[in-house]
C-alpha cells in the first residue's frame, strides 16, 4: 500500500503532444466545414443578415460565441478545434493564395479567411495544455508560417471576450508593431470584427484608442464613467528590461530573438502574469529563424531550457543523432507549404523536402554565408534556426554536419575516455571514471554539478624510450580567476585543450585536438593544478591569455615549480619598443582586443582546413580540421558564436591560433639563419688571410643513385 502511495505521489511529466510522427502520420479531412462562418461570409457577404436583437440573431451571435469561447467539433470527422482557433479561421482576414493557384510559380495574393494549416491546429492544441497547466510557450518556428497573424488574433480574441487581463504585445523594433506588424494585424482585425460582425462582437473605443493602446469601452451618457465591454490591448519597444514592469496580463513578445537582454526581459514579466504563484495569465514568445539580434542567445536558452523558464517543454524529435533535450515548440519549413498542399491543408511532405534539399544544393554553389542564411530561415532543426550569422566567421552549417555526426557515431564515442588525472607514485596516471559528468554543451546548465571530467581522445604518444617527445604537444587554457563559492556568475569555466603538433615521429593523426577538459572545481588553484597535471602527463608547454586569470595561473607555476611549462610570450605580440623594454622572460600571450579579428579568422581558416581526400560512391570531399572535432560542446560555441558573449572554449583556440602562428614565424627565423650560411651566400674566392675552409652540409649537397655523382 505503501509503495502505491509512493507511486501515485511522483508528479508526471507534462509535455507537449505535438511531435515528428504526429506531423507524418495525421491527414485531415473536410476541414472547410469548420469555417462555417466565414463560408457563409464569403457566399452572401454576411455573417447572419438578421435583425438586431431578434430571436434568430440571438440564436445565430450565441451560437457564434459559445463556439470562439469553447471551440467547435467537426460535423463529419469529429475533430475538435479550441476557440481561438475557430475564432482565427472565422473571424480573421489575411492576405493569402488564391485556393486553386497553388501550383504555380507566381501569383497575386488575395484578402480573405486563412485556410485551415494542420501546424496551426498542432501549436493551439498544446496552447490549451499550457494555459490549463499554469506553463508558457516559446515558438521558434521557419518564416511565412501565418504565427504573427494567428497569435495576433489570440490577442484580439481576449480583447473581444474578456474584460479583466489586458493583453500585450512587445517587439525590440517599431517595425513588428506598426507598417505590417503583429499590432497592425490586431487593430485590422478589430475593425473587421466592428465593421461586419453586426455588433455582436463590436467594441467602442471611447477612452483609449491610440495608435499603441486600445481599449473596448464606452462612457455611461448619463454618469459620464467609463463601462469596459471587453479587453484591452497595448503594444511597446521593449528596449530596457525595467519598461515591462506593470504590464499584467497576457505577455506577447513578438520577433523575440531580437530582443537585447531577452532573458531579463522575460524573467520581469514572470511575475506580470501571476497572483500568489497561481497563473492568471501567460507569456508566449516566438522567433523566427535566421534572427540575428542581441537576444538570439536569450532565444536559444529559454527555448533550449523550457521547464526551467516555466514553458511547455516538447520532446526534440527533429535531430538524429542529437542528445534528446527538451525544447520549445518547432517545427521545420518543409511542415508547412501552400505549394504542396492538398485542399483540406494536408502538406507533401515528402514533396517539401525534396524541394528544400533542392534549394540547398543551389545554395551550396554560391558561398557559406548563403548556404548558412538559407538555412536559418528555413531551418529543418531547432539547431539550424538558432544558428548565429551576424559576425560568425565559422563555417556553421558544416559544424553543425560534424555536431550530428558526434553525437550519432558509436565508433567516436567508442574512442573518447573520460576521468581524471591522479598522482601515483610520484607520476601522472590517467584514471578512468564513467561517474564523473562532462560538461558537453553549450551553455551549459548553471544549477548542474561543474567539476566536469577529462575527455581524451589520444593518450600521450612516446618513443622508443618510453617518454613522451618534448615540442609535439601544446596545451591552451582559458582559466576563471574567483573560487566557485564566491562567484555571483557561473557561466564561465576553466578550459584547456591539449593539441598535437604537426609532426614526422609517429604515423597517427596530428594538428589535432586529443584530450580536453572544461569545468569549475570549487577552487581556482584546483583547476591551476589540473592544468599542470595535464601539462606533464603530455609533456607539452602550457599557453593562456596572460589578462585575466592567467597571471594566477603563471604565480601558481612560480610557486609550485612548473615554470619549466609554461610557454614564453610570442613575439607576434610584441611591439619592438616594448621588446627592448622588456627584461628577463616574459610568459603567456597577452591578446588585445585588436587582436582577436584576426585569431577568429585564423581559427575559421583552420577549421575548413583539407586535411585528406575521401572517395565515397561516386563522390569525392575533402576531409576539414573541423571534421576531427569530437568535443560537442565546442562545436556548439562555434554554432553559436557571436562577438558579444562568454566563449570559453573559443578564447582556448585563439590562444592556440596565436601559438601556431609564433611557431610558423619562428620557424622562418630559423630557415633565414640556416639560409644564411648557404654555399650561394658565401664568397666566391677563399678568405686566405685567415685561412678559413668551408665544408658542405648535408642540405647543401645529395647524390644521384643513377649516376653516382654528387649534385649541389
Amino acid at each position: 500500500m505503501e509503495e502505491q502511495e509512493l507511486v501515485r505521489d511522483i508528479p508526471r511529466k507534462i509535455r507537449g503532444k505535438f511531435t515528428k510522427d504526429l506531423l507524418l502520420n495525421t491527414y485531415f479531412e473536410h476541414t472547410e466545414l469548420f469555417s462555417p462562418a466565414a463560408n457563409n461570409f464569403m457566399k452572401y457577404g454576411k455573417y447572419s443578415g438578421e435583425v438586431f436583437n431578434s430571436k434568430k440573431y440571438n440564436i445565430f451571435w450565441g451560437q457564434e460565441r459559445e463556439r470562439c469561447l469553447y471551440g467547435y467539433e467537426n460535423p463529419i470527422t469529429k475533430l475538435w478545434i479550441p476557440g481561438k482557433h475557430y475564432f482565427f479561421l472565422n473571424y480573421k482576414q489575411m492576405k493569402i493564395i488564391p485556393p486553386g493557384q497553388e501550383g504555380k510559380k507566381s501569383v497575386k495574393r488575395i484578402t480573405a479567411f486563412p485556410r485551415f494549416w494542420p501546424i496551426h491546429y498542432f501549436y493551439l492544441q498544446d496552447w490549451v495544455i499550457a494555459k490549463e497547466e499554469g506553463l508558457n510557450m516559446i515558438v521558434l518556428k521557419p518564416r511565412d508560417t501565418g504565427f504573427s497573424e494567428l497569435l495576433s488574433s489570440n490577442g484580439v480574441h481576449e480583447y473581444t471576450f474578456q474584460t479583466e487581463d489586458p493583453v500585450f504585445f512587445f517587439v525590440a523594433v517599431e517595425r513588428f508593431l506598426n507598417k505590417d506588424g503583429v499590432l497592425s494585424k490586431a487593430w485590422d482585425q478589430i475593425n473587421f470584427l466592428n465593421q461586419n460582425t453586426e455588433r455582436a462582437f463590436k467594441h467602442l473605443r471611447q477612452k483609449k484608442d491610440q495608435d499603441l493602446y486600445k481599449r473596448a469601452s464606452y462612457f455611461d451618457p448619463e454618469t459620464g464613467v467609463e463601462v469596459k465591454t471587453g479587453g484591452e490591448i497595448q503594444g511597446a519597444v521593449i528596449d530596457n528590461p525595467r519598461k515591462v514592469r506593470g504590464a499584467r496580463g497576457f505577455v506577447n513578445w513578438e520577433e523575440f530573438g531580437s530582443f537585447p537582454n531577452g532573458e531579463d526581459a522575460w524573467m520581469t514579466a514572470v511575475a506580470l502574469a501571476e497572483q500568489g504563484g497561481v497563473k492568471f495569465a501567460m507569456q508566449t514568445a516566438w522567433g523566427t529563424g535566421g534572427e540575428q539580434g542581441p537576444g538570439i542567445a536569450a532565444m536559444d536558452k529559454i527555448f533550449s531550457n523550457p521547464e526551467t523558464y516555466d514553458c511547455l517543454p516538447f520532446l526534440n524529435c527533429w535531430e538524429d543523432g542529437i542528445l534528446p533535450n527538451d525544447h520549445g515548440f518547432f517545427f521545420p519549413v518543409w511542415a508547412n507549404m501552400t505549394k504542396f498542399m492538398d485542399k483540406w491543408g494536408n502538406t507533401d511532405h515528402q514533396k517539401a523536402m525534396n524541394y528544400w534539399n533542392e534549394r540547398r544544393e543551389k545554395a551550396a554553389k554560391g558561398s557559406n554565408v548563403l548556404m548558412d542564411k538559407l538555412i536559418a530561415e528555413f531551418p529543418f532543426t531547432p539547431m539550424e534556426a538558432l544558428m548565429r550569422l551576424n559576425n560568425n566567421p565559422f563555417p556553421v552549417a558544416q559544424l553543425q554536419k560534424q555536431l550530428r555526426r558526434v553525437d550519432s557515431s558509436p565508433d567516436i564515442a567508442g574512442v573518447l575516455k573520460k576521468g581524471s588525472l591522479e598522482i601515483d607514485e610520484g607520476k601522472v596516471r590517467f584514471k578512468l571514471n564513467s561517474k564523473l559528468d562532462v560538461i558537453d554543451r553549450y551553455p551549459h546548465k548553471t544549477d548542474q554539478i561543474l567539476d566536469g571530467a577529462l575527455v581524451i581522445f589520444e593518450s600521450p604518444l612516446k618513443d622508443e624510450t618510453d617518454n613522451v617527445p618534448d615540442n609535439l604537444y601544446y596545451i591552451v587554457a582559458d582559466c576563471f580567476y574567483v573560487d566557485t563559492e564566491q562567484a555571483t556568475d557561473w557561466n564561465s569555466l576553466g578550459t584547456y585543450y591539449v593539441y598535437k603538433k604537426k609532426n614526422t615521429l609517429f604515423p597517427t593523426e596530428d594538428d589535432i585536438l586529443v584530450a580536453w577538459y572544461a569545468g569549475r572545481p570549487a577552487r581556482v588553484k584546483d583547476f591551476h593544478r589540473n592544468v599542470f597535471k595535464a601539462a606533464r602527463y603530455y609533456n607539452a608547454v602550457v599557453q593562456t591569455e596572460i589578462k585575466g586569470g592567467g597571471n594566477d595561473l603563471l604565480n601558481f607555476a612560480k610557486e609550485n615549480g612548473f615554470l619549466q611549462y609554461c610557454g614564453e610570450r610570442p613575439t607576434v605580440f610584441n611591439v619592438d619598443k616594448e621588446q627592448k623594454r622588456m627584461s628577463g622572460r616574459q610568459f603567456f600571450v597577452r591578446i588585445e582586443d585588436s587582436n582577436k579579428p584576426e585569431l577568429l579568422q585564423k581559427l575559421a581558416d583552420w577549421l575548413l582546413q583539407e586535411r585528406a581526400l575521401t572517395i565515397e560512391g561516386d563522390k569525392t570531399q575533402y576531409v576539414l580540421n573541423l571534421d576531427r572535432i569530437y568535443d560537442r560542446a565546442l562545436l556548439e560555441e562555434l554554432i553559436k558564436f557571436t562577438p558579444l558573449g562568454n566563449f570559453d572554449r573559443i578564447s582556448c583556440l585563439l590562444v592556440l591560433m596565436a601559438t601556431l602562428q609564433e611557431a610558423e614565424l619562428q620557424q622562418v627565423v630559423e630557415s633565414v639563419k640556416q639560409d644564411r650560411d648557404h654555399i650561394f651566400n658565401r664568397p666566391l674566392f677563399s678568405d686566405t688571410s685567415s685561412r678559413a675552409s668551408y665544408t658542405l652540409t648535408q642540405r647543401e649537397m645529395r647524390v644521384d643513385a643513377k649516376n653516382n655523382d654528387l649534385i649541389m
